[in-house]
């Protein structure tokens, strides 16, 4: 990559696809910390499903704040602010759907505890998403 060009990959100008990477790792555990410990809190109140969605909402709007600061280069996209929250969102609710999806089938058809039914939730939902934001929501518009 060439300093002070724009990338395909959503990628900051002049940034190593590893740096975007662990900048995405690093904002991710952040969010995560917010999303689990919200999740534990609510599921001695609420089913562990519901409190999946809950806390999966949660971290997801710390997220897009996180990685537009600092991880993606949201000005390459040519979309507007709202533009991207949508997209970023919509990504955010295909993880949603993954979470609850894998919770429902681990927690409460394969029994496990609520913690490691959310920890396979995770790790499924994490390379998928940033799939996602790297390749189409933080995508460089063509020129």
């Amino acid at each position: 990559m060439t300093p002070g060009v724009s990338t395909e990959n959503g990628a900051k100008s002049g940034q190593a696809p590893w740096l975007q990477v662990a900048g995405y790792c690093a904002v991710s555990l952040v969010a995560l910390g917010l999303d689990m410990a919200l999740f534990l809190l609510l599921t001695t109140r609420i089913g562990a499903v519901l409190a999946a969605i809950a806390s999966y909402a949660a971290g997801l709007v710390l997220h897009f704040l996180l990685s537009a600061g600092y991880v993606f280069d949201a000005s390459q996209t040519g979309k507007a602010r709202a533009r991207l929250f949508t997209e970023y969102s919509l990504s955010g609710l295909a993880g949603l759907l993954l979470t609850a999806a894998t919770v429902a089938v681990t927690v409460d058809i394969a029994g496990l505890a609520p913690a490691q039914g959310k920890g396979v939730a995770v790790a499924v939902s994490f390379i998928t998403v940033f799939l996602i934001r790297r390749s189409i929501v933080f995508a460089a518009r063509p020129t």
